[in-house]
């Protein structure tokens, strides 16, 4: 609606802008046609006036000298010159009004040809607005009968997912039934399950305390390994030191 409405104002405007246009250009043609008019009847009482004078400066200076004729020649010379300047003075506001005339034409011409072209823009925008209005109305159309189908899929469903929504209320208490079971279950076996790792914690203990009768046990083999062998050892060397002394014992006897 604002749309139309800011449209139906610019036109508006623009008719009044054309209408003061054509008014002005009107008083611009009654001004010129005045003074036209006043020019003329400026002209024509000039020229009645120097008619009369100059009859009557012929009735009543007949009888003069040359002389003055020639300066009366001279006046009228004047006043003829004074009508050629008012004349001149008169053709240049008339050709000032006749360019400021055309002037108001070619912009009159403008704002008309102008106007055309927003009024067709307009009609172009009103069409694409009654085309786009005529859409929208289709769509909404279409979305109410969408809708419309919608309630009534939903109204035809409505009782299957109800009934939907209750085999799922149940089957969740099942589930929480299940759920309440298993862990029951699962507490006991975590019970059994700590008893199991307190007697594996036990026997680790066991074991520990085996492992480490048994690392004496190994140092104590060790230790009787090594007077062993140092027994052996010293053993070697007696039965060694003893070849020796008997060698020299031989020895000295063959000697002697």
């Amino acid at each position: 609606m604002t749309f139309f409405n800011r449209k139906s104002d610019l036109i508006k405007e623009l008719k009044e802008q054309l209408s003061a246009a054509e008014d002005m250009n009107l008083t611009l043609q009654n001004e010129v046609e005045k003074e036209r008019e006043e020019k003329n009847t400026m002209e024509k009482a000039l020229q009645e006036d120097l008619k009369e004078k100059r009859w009557t400066e012929e009735r009543h200076n007949s009888k003069q000298t040359e002389a003055e004729p020639r300066r009366r020649t001279s006046k009228l010379d004047e006043k003829e010159k004074l009508i050629q300047e008012v004349n001149e003075s008169l053709r240049s506001v008339k050709e000032e009004k006749h360019t400021i005339l055309e002037s108001i034409k070619d912009m009159i011409r403008d704002m008309s040809l102008d106007h055309t072209q927003q009024v067709s823009k307009l009609k172009q925008d009103k069409e694409e607005a009654f085309n786009a209005t005529k859409i929208i109305q289709e769509e909404l159309e279409q979305q109410h009968q969408l809708r419309k189908s919608q309630s009534e899929v939903w109204e035809s469903s409505k009782k299957e997912l109800e009934d939907k929504m209750l085999r799922m209320m149940e089957e969740m208490v099942r589930l929480k039934e299940d759920l309440l079971e298993t862990q029951t279950n699962l507490d006991q076996q975590k019970r059994e399950t700590e008893t199991t790792l307190d007697r594996a914690e036990m026997v680790q203990t066991q074991l520990n305390e085996e492992r480490e009768k048994s690392k004496g046990l190994q140092e104590q083999k060790e230790t009787l390994r090594a007077a062993f062998v140092k027994l052996e050892q010293e053993k070697m060397n007696m039965h060694t030191d003893m070849v020796l002394k008997q060698a020299r014992l031989v020895s000295t006897l063959k000697r002697v």
